[in-house]
């Protein structure tokens, strides 16, 4: 304490001598008390024997436009329910504030103090007060603490400039959760592990970014604020209180630095150091050190910005979390009056029982987010997953997004939905008190308090457009049947319908839109062939358009009748018309990749129609020939950059003949050479397309359209995703990557993201299909596709059958 308030004096004098600025600065306030139980008090499991090191209470004070805000670490295992308010309250007394202005987080060490005053209160009743905790020490240290909030607020310092740094943190975080090839949870790794299966197993989901938040007063630094997502014990569990390797680490850079150091604990319920650590004493040193260098790297990457009172931000979403179906309430209570029963089960039933009264009386759990320029910090309840970490920085790539959870200890562990079906210890009844709706709760907050809630909607179809936190069918089709033929212009060419039909016949081949696209096509068709018609009809596309008109009618004859209808049968044959003596079309190129850039497109989509259509149509004599021409015009094209290959391959599947089995593994090989490290692919990858407007692509962002087109042309080709690890990663990354509008974000290589968008998710969906990720439509009988039929021509009347250009 003597430490912070001698550099909190000796700051003061040095900003006094500094030059005001003309905007009203920011100002902070550091402060910290001691949080350290005294033998014999009741820690997380046992009763303190050893005191390894202090624990801590500290945080810092912002003073900016409006009341002031309070964040505040404290080295406990956990405060929830009254605990947690009455923690807020003292805080928020002592600064000046509102109980929502202030946070309290605990970094969840496991030899650290428990406070539910609540629960407390239940067990006094029973007879089992003082047992977990010890009340008047827990107030004792709130009372501590907001008198170390009075005295450093007498001494706020100004800041003029916000640090921003990151750093990876190299083999500490590991996910706790290794699931076996039914999708369940095979086995727990947890904190510390000597078993050689959990220590060899994959990493896991993990944030492995440490991220530090600096206040400065022109080169002086003030603060450091470091955010990080791991259970942060080694070995723990026998009562010799400690701060653990995060706190370890923390007060050595604080020393090295001579600077006060706040560090919080990420979402990291399902992430610890199993991996890397076998619960010895010497691997709490390797640990600390690891994480020091992280911390050390962060810092030496840090950028400074000028910042002042306007730039802070606060923002508040309360919610209701859906409680876990297993909390009864006449079970509990019978558990926690019955004294022959298990005493930790009488403890937890303590915890359950406070959480169902609380909820009951009304009480919504308090989510904030601060705002400091560019930097966005939410702060959560309970033991949250990390996938809720991750979901937020990718709501805002734009910006910085540190998460903070471990606030209300409450709810225990916080899992995503399909947690819950897949087992483990993390969403047992015991461990967790949340029902899977959660994971629709927190999301749908954290976008509210990340983005407002208008401005979703303005992030469609860009790269900063939130994840769905679940895969989609419904959003899926929703978001195809959007794109049908209303782009623009009312364009109806490959950016729209022949996008559109191959992917929602897979979803549902009898749906309105789909119907509706069908009938314009075959109208379209009809003109097309007729001579004294084809001249009425306005688009310059018109080799495209009914070259591919031709096979998305005869795909959609797959999917439904199971046979060609005569207008189909009719456009496929004046398809051959366009044919070249080389096998070649007469393609439109107009630097509109990928479809409109090259020859490949066409070819490959004969390829694929030739395969599809019904009736062995591609064995008839008359189209025999027209076949090996089309494999004659690839033999002669050998492919030369990454999206010719994965289109030949899809072309030598579809009609054989084209590929040997060298060239297809090299192509398998080419492909996955250039996999990113999240399983998906990039644009860049492709080819080396060039944007009119000259805009670079990203090379480090996967996209929609190639991620999708690599796993469509290996399962096509024969790659399982059960014999090859890499398959089954991209098909994670696909179900894991659609965006709250139901599509998948791919940067354009021509100029207009949207047209690339509508390409990624029709592939999306067929690379799902492929890959036997999605369920078959039911059958259609010839009946229902009649009547289908009529309801699409009554719909769109008897003039429409295709929007100009």
């Amino acid at each position: 304490m003597r430490f912070y308030l001698m550099r909190i004096l000796a700051l003061t004098l040095l900003s006094a001598c500094t030059v005001l600025h003309a905007a009203e600065p920011l100002r902070i306030a550091v402060f910290k008390a001691d949080g350290t139980p005294e033998i014999g008090m009741p820690v997380a499991y046992v009763k303190a024997r050893s005191i390894t090191d202090p624990l801590s209470a500290r945080g810092v004070v912002l003073m900016g436009e409006g009341k002031p805000v309070v964040m505040c670490a404290v080295d406990w295992i956990g405060i929830g329910n009254g605990g947690h308010d009455e923690w807020r309250r003292g805080l928020a007394e002592a600064a000046g504030t509102t109980m929502d202005r202030v946070t309290v987080h605990t970094l969840h060490q496991h030899d650290g103090v428990r406070c539910d005053l609540t629960a407390e209160e239940l067990l006094a009743k029973h007879g089992l007060g003082g047992t977990r905790m010890d009340a008047a020490f827990c107030r004792r240290v709130i009372a501590s603490t907001a008198a170390a909030i009075r005295e450093a607020m007498k001494a706020a310092m100004p800041v003029t400039h916000l640090g921003l740094g990151e750093a990876k943190v190299e083999k500490v975080a590991s996910n706790r959760r290794i699931l076996g090839p039914n999708g369940r949870v095979l086995f727990g790794r947890m904190s510390a592990s000597r078993d050689p299966k959990a220590q060899d197993a994959d990493v896991g989901t993990i944030d492995p970014v440490l991220k530090l938040v600096s206040f400065w007063d022109g080169e002086t630094p003030l603060a450091c604020l470091t955010y990080y997502a791991t259970h942060p014990q080694s070995f723990y569990g026998k009562g010799d209180v400690t701060a653990e390797f995060v706190g370890l680490a923390r007060a050595q850079r604080e020393t090295a630095l001579n600077l006060p150091h706040i560090h919080f604990n990420g979402a990291s319920g399902n992430v610890a150091a199993g991996k890397y650590n076998d619960g010895s004493p010497e691997a709490r040193v390797v640990l600390t050190q690891r994480m020091v260098e992280g911390m050390k790297r962060a810092w030496e990457a840090t950028k400074k910005a000028p910042i002042s009172a306007s730039d802070l931000d606060w923002r508040i979403e309360r919610v209701k979390l859906p409680l876990a179906a297993s909390l009864n309430r006449e079970v509990l209570e019978k558990t926690l009056a019955d004294t022959t029963a298990n005493e930790r089960d009488r403890l937890n039933a303590s915890t359950k029982l406070a959480l169902i009264n609380r909820s009951e009386a009304g009480h919504q759990f308090e989510l904030t987010r601060l705002r400091l320029g560019k930097v966005n910090v939410l702060h959560m309840p309970g033991e949250l997953f990390v996938e809720y970490q991750l979901a937020a920085q990718q709501m805002k790539p734009d910006a910085t997004v540190c998460m903070t959870a471990y606030g209300d200890y409450a709810p225990g562990y916080i899992g995503t939905e399909i947690a819950y079906t897949q087992g483990g210890y993390e969403v047992q009844a015991s461990s967790s008190n949340t029902g899977p709706q959660v994971e629709k709760v927190l999301m749908a907050a954290m976008k509210r308090l990340l983005l407002g809630d208008g401005d979703v909607s303005k992030l469609r179809d860009t790269a900063a457009e939130p994840i769905r936190p679940l895969f989609s069918l419904d959003a899926a089709a929703a978001y195809l049947d959007d794109r049908a033929h209303l782009y623009e212009n009312q364009c109806y060419a490959c950016h729209s319908t022949f996008t559109y039909l191959p992917a929602r016949s897979l979803i549902d081949p009898l749906s309105a839109e789909v119907m509706r696209s069908r009938v314009m096509l075959q109208r379209f068709m009809v003109k097309i062939m007729d001579p004294l018609q084809a001249k009425n009809v306005k688009t310059s596309h018109v080799n495209r358009v009914r070259l591919l008109a031709a096979i998305e009618l005869g795909r959609h004859d797959a999917a439904t009748l199971g046979k060609l209808d005569p207008i189909s049968r009719s456009a496929l044959d004046h398809l051959w018309s366009l044919q070249n003596e080389d096998g070649g079309i007469n393609w439109l190129k107009v630097r509109e990749a990928p479809q409109a850039i090259d020859d490949w497109w066409p070819m490959f989509s004969i390829a694929v129609g030739m395969a599809e259509v019904p009736s062995d149509y591609a064995s008839e004599s008359h189209v025999k020939p027209r076949i090996e021409k089309l494999r004659q015009w690839f033999r002669q094209h050998p492919p030369q950059t990454l999206h010719e290959r994965a289109l030949t391959l899809v072309a030598d599947a579809a009609i054989g003949g084209i590929m040997t089995a060298v060239t297809r593994r090299e192509s398998h090989d080419a492909i996955f050479a250039t996999q990113r490290s999240d399983g998906g692919w990039s644009m860049t990858s492709l080819a080396p397309w060039q944007r009119k407007d000259k805009k670079p692509l990203n090379p480090e962002q996967s996209d929609g359209y190639a991620t999708s087109l690599m796993a469509y042309a290996l399962a096509k080709t024969g790659v399982s995703k059960t014999t090859e690890p890499r398959l089954e990663k991209a098909i994670r990354w696909i179900k894991t990557h659609q965006r709250e509008s139901g599509g998948w974000f791919t940067q354009s290589p021509y100029a207009r993201d949207r047209i690339a968008s509508n390409t990624g998710t029709s592939f999306a969906i067929q690379a799902l299909a492929a890959c036997g990720e999605l369920p078959r439509p039911k059958s259609v009988s010839v009946e229902e596709f009649r009547e289908a039929t009529r309801r699409a021509e009554k719909e769109l009347g008897p003039d429409i059958y295709l929007p100009e250009e």
